[in-house]
Protein backbone atom coordinates (compact mmCIF):
# COMPACT_ATOMS: atom_id res chain seq x y z
CA UNK A 1 0.00 0.00 0.00
CA UNK A 2 1.70 3.12 -1.21
CA UNK A 3 -0.14 4.92 1.93
CA UNK A 4 1.78 3.12 4.63
CA UNK A 5 4.86 2.92 2.64
CA UNK A 6 4.58 6.93 2.61
CA UNK A 7 4.09 6.87 6.28
CA UNK A 8 7.23 4.98 6.49
CA UNK A 9 9.45 7.34 4.73
CA UNK A 10 8.04 9.95 6.28
CA UNK A 11 8.38 8.64 9.95
CA UNK A 12 10.54 5.44 10.12
CA UNK A 13 10.64 5.45 13.72
CA UNK A 14 6.65 4.93 13.89
CA UNK A 15 5.33 1.61 15.46
CA UNK A 16 3.89 -1.22 14.03
CA UNK A 17 0.27 -0.61 15.68
CA UNK A 18 0.62 3.28 14.72
CA UNK A 19 1.09 2.58 11.32
CA UNK A 20 -1.75 -0.18 11.32
CA UNK A 21 -3.91 2.46 13.10
CA UNK A 22 -3.41 4.90 10.20
CA UNK A 23 -3.76 2.66 7.79
CA UNK A 24 -7.08 1.85 8.99
CA UNK A 25 -8.02 4.79 9.34
CA UNK A 26 -7.35 5.98 6.00
CA UNK A 27 -9.21 2.85 4.81
CA UNK A 28 -12.23 4.20 6.86
CA UNK A 29 -12.27 7.95 5.52
CA UNK A 30 -11.88 6.13 1.99
CA UNK A 31 -15.33 4.53 2.50
CA UNK A 32 -17.46 6.23 4.79
CA UNK A 33 -20.55 7.03 3.44
CA UNK A 34 -21.29 10.99 2.93
CA UNK A 35 -25.01 10.38 3.77
CA UNK A 36 -25.75 8.14 6.97
CA UNK A 37 -27.73 4.69 6.28
CA UNK A 38 -26.85 5.18 2.42
CA UNK A 39 -24.43 2.60 0.77
CA UNK A 40 -21.35 3.43 -0.69
CA UNK A 41 -19.20 0.91 -2.55
CA UNK A 42 -15.54 0.28 -2.46
CA UNK A 43 -13.35 -1.64 -3.48
CA UNK A 44 -10.08 -3.90 -1.34
CA UNK A 45 -7.47 -5.19 -3.01
CA UNK A 46 -6.58 -8.49 -1.59
CA UNK A 47 -3.61 -10.53 -1.95
CA UNK A 48 -5.41 -13.58 -3.07
CA UNK A 49 -7.46 -11.40 -5.94
CA UNK A 50 -10.35 -11.30 -4.05
CA UNK A 51 -12.18 -8.18 -2.95
CA UNK A 52 -14.87 -7.38 -0.01
CA UNK A 53 -17.66 -4.53 -0.02
CA UNK A 54 -17.77 -2.15 3.05
CA UNK A 55 -20.84 -0.56 3.88
CA UNK A 56 -20.18 1.30 7.46
CA UNK A 57 -17.44 1.73 10.18
CA UNK A 58 -18.86 -0.98 12.30
CA UNK A 59 -18.74 -3.80 9.07
CA UNK A 60 -15.12 -2.45 8.98
CA UNK A 61 -14.35 -3.05 12.58
CA UNK A 62 -15.92 -6.29 12.47
CA UNK A 63 -13.47 -7.34 9.95
CA UNK A 64 -10.58 -7.44 11.85
CA UNK A 65 -9.54 -10.11 13.93
CA UNK A 66 -10.59 -9.80 17.63
CA UNK A 67 -6.78 -11.05 18.67
CA UNK A 68 -3.82 -9.43 16.06
CA UNK A 69 -2.25 -11.96 14.78
CA UNK A 70 0.85 -13.21 16.16
CA UNK A 71 3.57 -15.44 14.41
CA UNK A 72 1.81 -19.10 15.56
CA UNK A 73 -1.56 -17.24 13.31
CA UNK A 74 -2.82 -20.66 11.07
CA UNK A 75 -0.11 -23.18 12.47
CA UNK A 76 -2.39 -25.85 13.77
CA UNK A 77 -5.32 -25.17 11.59
CA UNK A 78 -2.47 -25.53 8.20
CA UNK A 79 0.59 -26.13 9.24
CA UNK A 80 1.59 -27.19 5.50
CA UNK A 81 1.06 -23.28 4.57
CA UNK A 82 2.52 -21.73 7.34
CA UNK A 83 5.74 -23.51 6.90
CA UNK A 84 6.05 -23.09 3.49
CA UNK A 85 6.07 -19.58 4.60
CA UNK A 86 8.72 -19.63 7.59
CA UNK A 87 12.56 -18.94 7.04
CA UNK A 88 13.53 -17.83 9.92
CA UNK A 89 16.32 -20.13 9.67
CA UNK A 90 17.50 -17.98 6.91
CA UNK A 91 16.16 -14.40 8.15
CA UNK A 92 18.49 -15.55 11.37
CA UNK A 93 21.72 -15.86 9.25
CA UNK A 94 21.01 -12.34 7.83
CA UNK A 95 20.94 -10.51 10.42
CA UNK A 96 24.36 -12.51 11.94
CA UNK A 97 25.81 -11.27 8.93
CA UNK A 98 25.36 -8.04 9.56
CA UNK A 99 25.66 -7.55 12.85
CA UNK A 100 29.41 -9.35 12.18
CA UNK A 101 29.58 -7.06 9.01
CA UNK A 102 29.04 -4.11 11.24
CA UNK A 103 31.67 -4.80 13.82
CA UNK A 104 34.73 -5.47 11.30
CA UNK A 105 33.47 -2.45 9.97
CA UNK A 106 34.16 -0.05 12.98
CA UNK A 107 37.72 -0.06 13.59
CA UNK A 108 38.53 0.36 9.61
CA UNK A 109 35.83 3.45 9.95
CA UNK A 110 38.48 4.35 13.44
CA UNK A 111 41.75 3.99 11.11
CA UNK A 112 40.05 5.96 8.12
CA UNK A 113 39.14 8.48 10.77
CA UNK A 114 42.75 8.37 12.14
CA UNK A 115 43.75 8.98 8.76
CA UNK A 116 41.67 11.84 8.00
CA UNK A 117 42.93 13.57 11.00
CA UNK A 118 46.44 13.48 10.65
CA UNK A 119 46.12 14.70 7.31
CA UNK A 120 44.19 17.56 8.32
CA UNK A 121 46.58 18.62 11.00
CA UNK A 122 49.38 18.40 7.98
CA UNK A 123 47.58 21.50 6.50
CA UNK A 124 45.73 19.03 3.81
CA UNK A 125 42.08 17.41 3.50
CA UNK A 126 41.45 13.80 2.02
CA UNK A 127 39.21 14.07 -0.92
CA UNK A 128 36.38 12.59 -1.57
CA UNK A 129 38.31 9.93 -4.32
CA UNK A 130 41.44 9.29 -1.64
CA UNK A 131 38.57 8.67 1.36
CA UNK A 132 36.70 6.16 -1.18
CA UNK A 133 40.03 4.47 -2.07
CA UNK A 134 41.07 4.38 1.29
CA UNK A 135 37.70 2.83 2.47
CA UNK A 136 37.87 0.27 -0.43
CA UNK A 137 41.44 -0.80 0.88
CA UNK A 138 40.49 -1.21 4.58
CA UNK A 139 37.08 -3.19 3.86
CA UNK A 140 38.22 -5.29 1.34
CA UNK A 141 42.21 -5.34 0.66
CA UNK A 142 43.55 -5.13 4.11
CA UNK A 143 42.22 -8.77 5.23
CA UNK A 144 44.33 -10.37 8.08
CA UNK A 145 43.39 -13.59 10.12
CA UNK A 146 39.79 -13.68 11.40
CA UNK A 147 39.07 -10.59 9.34
CA UNK A 148 36.77 -11.04 6.50
CA UNK A 149 36.37 -8.51 3.50
CA UNK A 150 33.07 -6.11 3.00
CA UNK A 151 32.41 -7.66 -0.52
CA UNK A 152 32.06 -11.12 1.11
CA UNK A 153 29.45 -10.28 3.86
CA UNK A 154 27.90 -9.05 0.92
CA UNK A 155 27.78 -12.02 -1.15
CA UNK A 156 26.94 -14.18 1.92
CA UNK A 157 24.10 -11.37 2.44
CA UNK A 158 23.01 -11.55 -1.65
CA UNK A 159 22.95 -15.45 -1.33
CA UNK A 160 20.58 -15.90 2.18
CA UNK A 161 18.31 -13.00 0.49
CA UNK A 162 18.20 -14.82 -2.38
CA UNK A 163 16.78 -17.66 -0.94
CA UNK A 164 13.52 -15.39 0.36
CA UNK A 165 10.76 -15.65 -1.19
CA UNK A 166 9.21 -12.45 -2.56
CA UNK A 167 5.69 -11.25 -1.56
CA UNK A 168 3.16 -8.58 -3.63
CA UNK A 169 1.64 -7.13 -0.34
CA UNK A 170 3.59 -6.34 2.91
CA UNK A 171 2.92 -8.20 5.85
CA UNK A 172 0.83 -5.43 6.95
CA UNK A 173 -1.27 -5.52 3.60
CA UNK A 174 -1.64 -9.39 3.85
CA UNK A 175 -3.33 -8.77 7.34
CA UNK A 176 -5.66 -6.00 6.08
CA UNK A 177 -6.82 -7.83 3.32
CA UNK A 178 -7.31 -11.23 5.24
CA UNK A 179 -9.20 -9.27 7.99
CA UNK A 180 -11.57 -8.07 5.16
CA UNK A 181 -12.43 -11.80 4.44
CA UNK A 182 -11.63 -13.88 7.11
CA UNK A 183 -13.54 -16.96 6.79
CA UNK A 184 -11.90 -17.19 2.94
CA UNK A 185 -8.51 -16.50 4.23
CA UNK A 186 -8.81 -19.03 6.96
CA UNK A 187 -9.43 -21.43 4.32
CA UNK A 188 -7.02 -20.58 1.60
CA UNK A 189 -4.43 -20.25 4.15
CA UNK A 190 -3.53 -16.69 4.43
CA UNK A 191 -4.01 -16.47 8.04
CA UNK A 192 -0.84 -19.52 7.78
CA UNK A 193 0.92 -17.61 5.33
CA UNK A 194 0.82 -14.31 7.51
CA UNK A 195 1.65 -16.33 10.95
CA UNK A 196 5.17 -17.90 8.91
CA UNK A 197 6.24 -14.34 7.48
CA UNK A 198 5.96 -13.15 11.22
CA UNK A 199 7.70 -15.55 12.68
CA UNK A 200 10.08 -15.73 10.04
CA UNK A 201 10.63 -11.76 11.10
CA UNK A 202 10.31 -12.76 14.94
CA UNK A 203 13.06 -15.35 14.87
CA UNK A 204 15.84 -12.64 12.59
CA UNK A 205 15.33 -10.65 15.35
CA UNK A 206 15.99 -12.80 17.78
CA UNK A 207 20.30 -11.64 17.92
CA UNK A 208 18.97 -8.00 18.63
CA UNK A 209 16.54 -9.07 21.49
CA UNK A 210 19.06 -10.83 23.07
CA UNK A 211 22.23 -8.28 22.99
CA UNK A 212 18.82 -5.84 24.06
CA UNK A 213 18.92 -7.24 27.40
CA UNK A 214 22.58 -6.44 28.53
CA UNK A 215 24.16 -2.94 28.41
CA UNK A 216 27.40 -4.30 26.74
CA UNK A 217 25.54 -6.24 24.50
CA UNK A 218 23.59 -3.76 23.44
CA UNK A 219 26.66 -1.33 23.25
CA UNK A 220 28.33 -3.89 20.50
CA UNK A 221 25.01 -3.85 18.92
CA UNK A 222 25.62 0.04 18.64
CA UNK A 223 29.02 -0.17 17.32
CA UNK A 224 27.82 -3.11 14.87
CA UNK A 225 25.57 -0.40 13.01
CA UNK A 226 27.77 2.61 13.65
CA UNK A 227 30.33 0.82 11.84
CA UNK A 228 27.84 -0.33 8.76
CA UNK A 229 26.47 3.25 8.87
CA UNK A 230 29.77 4.86 7.87
CA UNK A 231 30.54 3.30 5.33
CA UNK A 232 27.09 3.35 3.94
CA UNK A 233 27.37 7.26 4.45
CA UNK A 234 31.00 6.91 2.89
CA UNK A 235 29.62 5.74 -0.32
CA UNK A 236 27.01 8.35 -0.81
CA UNK A 237 27.98 11.08 0.57
CA UNK A 238 32.04 10.69 -0.51
CA UNK A 239 32.64 14.76 -0.22
CA UNK A 240 31.19 14.80 3.16
CA UNK A 241 33.51 16.07 5.88
CA UNK A 242 35.00 12.61 7.51
CA UNK A 243 34.17 13.79 10.99
CA UNK A 244 30.72 14.56 9.42
CA UNK A 245 30.52 10.78 8.52
CA UNK A 246 31.50 9.39 11.32
CA UNK A 247 29.48 11.69 13.58
CA UNK A 248 26.84 10.38 12.03
CA UNK A 249 27.43 6.89 12.15
CA UNK A 250 28.11 7.21 15.91
CA UNK A 251 24.83 9.20 17.00
CA UNK A 252 22.87 6.16 15.09
CA UNK A 253 24.80 4.01 16.70
CA UNK A 254 24.30 5.46 19.99
CA UNK A 255 20.82 5.71 19.37
CA UNK A 256 19.80 2.58 18.48
CA UNK A 257 22.09 1.16 21.41
CA UNK A 258 20.23 3.43 23.85
CA UNK A 259 16.59 2.32 22.35
CA UNK A 260 17.76 -1.61 22.98
CA UNK A 261 18.27 -0.68 26.09
CA UNK A 262 14.99 0.86 26.97
CA UNK A 263 12.79 -0.52 24.83
CA UNK A 264 14.06 -4.19 23.17
CA UNK A 265 14.58 -5.50 26.86
CA UNK A 266 10.66 -5.29 27.47
CA UNK A 267 10.65 -6.97 23.35
CA UNK A 268 8.31 -4.89 22.49
CA UNK A 269 10.08 -4.47 19.34
CA UNK A 270 11.09 -8.18 18.92
CA UNK A 271 8.26 -9.40 17.43
CA UNK A 272 7.27 -11.35 20.14
CA UNK A 273 4.76 -9.98 21.24
CA UNK A 274 2.06 -9.99 19.15
CA UNK A 275 1.05 -6.45 18.33
CA UNK A 276 4.07 -5.94 16.65
CA UNK A 277 3.48 -8.45 13.85
CA UNK A 278 7.28 -8.73 13.81
CA UNK A 279 7.74 -6.88 10.61
CA UNK A 280 9.08 -3.36 10.61
CA UNK A 281 11.24 -4.39 13.64
CA UNK A 282 12.48 -7.15 11.59
CA UNK A 283 13.07 -5.40 8.30
CA UNK A 284 15.25 -2.77 10.49
CA UNK A 285 17.13 -5.57 11.73
CA UNK A 286 17.92 -7.70 9.16
CA UNK A 287 18.66 -5.07 6.71
CA UNK A 288 21.02 -3.77 9.48
CA UNK A 289 19.91 -0.82 11.36
CA UNK A 290 22.51 1.26 9.07
CA UNK A 291 19.97 1.54 6.16
CA UNK A 292 17.51 3.48 8.45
Amino acid sequence: MQYANDLLRANPSISQEELNQKVLEKRIALTKNPIPGTIQTTTVPMSKGVTKRFINDEQIQMMLPENEPGMFEGLLENPEVWWENFYGGTELAITTNEIARGIMNFPKMLTLEATAGIKQLQGEKMTAEEKAQLGYFLQNSLVTPGNISDNQFTKWRQALQDRLPEYDDSITESIFAASANPIKAAEDGSWAEIGGRIASKSVGSLPYTAMSLNPYTAAISGVSIAGNKYFENLEQNPDEAAWKLMGNAILTGGVEMADAVLTRRFLGRAGVIKGRYGEKAAKQFTEGFAKK
